[in-house]
C-alpha cells in the first residue's frame, strides 16, 4: 500500500486478480460447507501436461496449473481442499536458485519435486503436512518445483535423477 492506503499500481492491474477470485471462492465455499476444487482456486492460471519419466522407463503424464509469476507462486494450492489424483501444480521460475516452500493455508498433503534448469529431479520432499509452516527448501539449485498429491512419489516410484517435462500443449480441462 502507498502512503494514501491504496493498494500500489501493479496489484490494481487484472493480472493480479486470481487472488481476489481464490479469495472469494474461499469465503463462499466456507459458507456453502462444499469442499473447494481446484479450478476455482486457480482459474486463469495456465494447464498444461507434465510427463515424468523415471529411471527404470516409466512414464508418468499428469495435467497440471502452471504458476509462472511471483504472485502465482505465493497463492500456489493454498485453499485447495481437493485435487484429482492425475492433477498437480507446476512451480516455474525464471533462474535456477535454492527454491523454500512452506504449507501455510495448504489444506492437502502434498509431495514436493525440485528439478534443475533441465527438468532432472534433484530432491524430493513425500508427504509435506496441511498447514505446517517449516521450510521445505530444494537443497540445490532448482527451476521448477511440482506439487502431487501425497503418495505420489511412492506410488509411481519417483525417484532423484528422474526427469520432468512440460508438455506444451494446453491441457484438457479437468472436468473433461
Amino acid at each position: 500500500m502507498d502512503s494514501s492506503g491504496k493498494l500500489a499500481a501493479p496489484y490494481r492491474t487484472a493480472k493480479f486478480t486470481l487472488r481476489g477470485i481464490a479469495l472469494t471462492a474461499v469465503a463462499l465455499a466456507a459458507t456453502s460447507g462444499a469442499a473447494i476444487e481446484p479450478a476455482a482456486l486457480v482459474e486463469g492460471l495456465e494447464q498444461t501436461r507434465l510427463s515424468i519419466t523415471t529411471q527404470a522407463g516409466r512414464t508418468i503424464e499428469l495435467r497440471a496449473y502452471m504458476a509462472k509469476t511471483a504472485a502465482q507462486r505465493a497463492q500456489g494450492l493454498m485453499h485447495v481442499r481437493a485435487m484429482a489424483a492425475d492433477e498437480g501444480m507446476v512451480f516455474v521460475y525464471p533462474r535456477p536458485r535454492v527454491i523454500s516452500m512452506w504449507m501455510k493455508n495448504t489444506y492437502i498433503p502434498l509431495d514436493m519435486l525440485f528439478a534443475d534448469a533441465n527438468g532432472r529431479i534433484v530432491h524430493l520432499h513425500a508427504g509435506a503436512a496441511p498447514h505446517d509452516t517449516r521450510i521445505i527448501s530444494s537443497g540445490n539449485k532448482a527451476s521448477m518445483v511440482v506439487e502431487l498429491n501425497a503418495g505420489s512419489i511412492a506410488a509411481y516410484g519417483i525417484a532423484t535423477g528422474d526427469s520432468i517435462r512440460i508438455i506444451s500443449a494446453p491441457a484438457q480441462p479437468a472436468n473433461q
